[in-house]
């Protein structure tokens, strides 16, 4: 299911929501196994992998990944606390905007635009609860993102780690090797208790549903 080619939404048409398995969706423990569109701004939780379609964007939940995506009049905005989103963007759609567990929850400044001549920018969003870091790595295209504290242009082969708050060691924006494939879980997020009774909820949701296995420096250093 990565990525389809090509983005299969009509221009103008609402973000579906796609399970492989099925989808909880969190404020009402709702559990989908079909085709649906996308609750706007509502966390869910991904039983397989799930795909949402949006104008432009597509975006792929791993197992157990924990996300919500809502669509602006001016911009995409991705919330993603848990596990690993992988999304494809076509040159000519909005600008992708995101929260994780470790930003300041009132910093809305975060998003990525295109920095290359690609049609199509490939790569995922991770969250390493285990270490504590949100990870942006990119595998096709060059996509600039644009925070608060500055700018930085990220390339194909390449991952960051995405700021924190508070920074740790006052660098906010720092450049790192970033593993593929880190461990998550729901443990350890810098985030209120109740988003963290939320995610444990989803994870004795995802347990009864049987679910499968879990799922500014100057220089850039290229992922494994």
């Amino acid at each position: 299911m990565l990525i389809m080619q090509p983005l299969l939404a009509e221009a103008g048409s609402a973000p579906r929501l796609i399970p492989k398995d099925s989808v909880t969706l969190l404020a009402s423990g709702v559990v989908v196994d079909k085709e649906i569109p996308a609750p706007s701004g509502m966390l869910m939780a991904c039983t397989g992998e799930c795909v949402i379609e949006a104008d432009g964007l597509q975006l792929i939940g791993a197992d157990k990944t924990v996300f919500s995506l809502e669509e602006g009049s001016t911009r995409f905005l991705v919330t993603i606390m848990d596990g690993k989103l992988d999304f494809a963007l076509r040159a000519d759609a909005k600008p992708l905007a995101f929260k994780t567990p470790f930003q300041d929850p009132e910093d809305n400044n975060n998003y990525l635009v295109p920095a290359s001549a690609d049609d199509v920018f490939r790569g995922s969003l991770l969250i390493d609860n285990l270490n504590g870091n949100a990870i942006l790595d990119m595998n096709k295209g060059s996509l600039k993102h644009v925070a608060i504290d500055g700018q930085r242009v990220v390339h194909a082969g390449n991952a960051i780690f995405l700021p924190k708050h508070p920074p740790v060691g006052g660098d906010a924006l720092s450049f790192a090797s970033a593993p593929r494939a880190a461990e998550t879980s729901f443990s350890g997020l810098a985030v209120g208790a109740g988003a963290l009774a939320i995610l444990a909820a989803t994870g004795a949701a995802l347990a009864g549903g049987g679910g499968g296995g879990g799922g500014g420096s100057s220089s850039e250093i290229s992922a494994d």
